[in-house]
């Protein structure tokens, strides 16, 4: 049985975000230091950031795809499973490729499973758009398709 899996947690950017927190937390110090009052409050609304961020890095997801099933998973550390989606591949009409304008940088292509019948959108992955990453999200788009069955078309040939 052939799988497709997408992990979030085995990318450099989630590792970079991880190194972030973790200077994030080693700048902070000195407000937690620092006999004064008010720089405890700040100190506590920094550390209470830092934690919300440390929360959202710990739980990365995954999609693993199969001929029928879409299944999206959230593993504390990118490891140790928590909590689970399940998705019958008939709930989809197709496989797109839709970019979004980036605010700073470069834009983003998300390759995405169409939904039907008032089923949302389930994205897979995210890509930056680079010549080489949306090539790369064109192959692993037609992958998708291969597998999965359902239809694949480029949204300047599909008309959008």
């Amino acid at each position: 049985m052939t799988v497709i899996v997408h992990r979030t947690a085995g990318q450099p950017a989630w590792w970079l975000f991880g190194a972030g927190l973790a200077f994030a937390a080693w700048w902070g110090l000195p407000l937690l230091e620092n006999p004064q009052l008010e720089n405890h409050f700040f100190g506590l609304f920094w550390y209470s950031m830092l934690a919300l961020g440390a929360v959202l890095w710990a739980f990365p997801s995954e999609q693993c795809v199969t001929a029928s099933h879409i299944e999206r998973r959230y593993c504390l550390f990118g490891v140790a499973p928590i909590w689970s989606q399940c998705h019958v591949v008939g709930d989809f009409s197709g496989i797109a490729l839709d970019q979004e304008p980036g605010l700073f940088g470069r834009d983003s292509v998300w390759l995405l499973f169409k939904g039907k019948d008032g089923v949302p959108p389930l994205v897979f992955a995210r890509y930056r758009a680079t010549v080489a990453q949306i090539a790369a999200a064109q192959a692993k788009a037609e992958e998708l398709a291969r597998l999965t069955g359902l239809p694949f078309a480029l949204e300047s040939e599909s008309g959008g």
